[in-house]
């Protein structure tokens, strides 16, 4: 990772990631996907709602709650907890960068991210992470 001194400043910071976001993510050759929407306050926390279908076509729908840092060059990091019924939360974390902005007042706001995993996937079903070894991508665009 950059340190501080090497970074860009672009104008950005946490209340540039604020709103609501529709997103999806999938994980390379096992085919899982999700879908959802998500709610970032613009200071650093976010919850989502979100379908997942774990490669078989059987849904799973999961709770996400997180915290993020957004750099002054558009990157950014996140750490989740996803939720499911009776299990555990999992835990995560999304490495991301800004694709668009617009200026709003003296805030410039991410209106459509991309983001990778940092950590391999998990199998949701034994908590394992996925063989072979897959990342997440995700998408998220803000909804108007």
């Amino acid at each position: 990772m950059a340190n501080d001194k090497d970074r860009i400043d672009l104008g950005f910071n946490n209340a540039s990631f604020v709103g609501n976001y529709g997103f999806s993510i999938i994980f390379g050759a096992n085919r899982q996907v999700g879908i959802g929407v998500a709610q970032s306050d613009g200071k650093g926390n976010f919850h989502a709602i979100q379908k997942f279908n774990v490669g078989t076509g059987k849904l799973i729908y999961q709770t996400i709650r997180g915290t993020y840092r957004v750099y002054p060059d558009g990157t950014g990091d996140a750490q989740v907890d996803l939720y499911m019924e009776g299990q555990p939360p999992l835990k995560g974390g999304f490495a991301y960068v800004v694709l668009t902005a617009v200026q709003r007042g003296n805030v410039k706001v991410a209106i459509e991210l991309q983001g990778m995993d940092m950590t391999p996937a998990t199998d949701l079903t034994t908590g394992q992470p996925l063989q072979p070894l897959q990342l997440g991508v995700s998408w998220f665009k803000q909804i108007p």
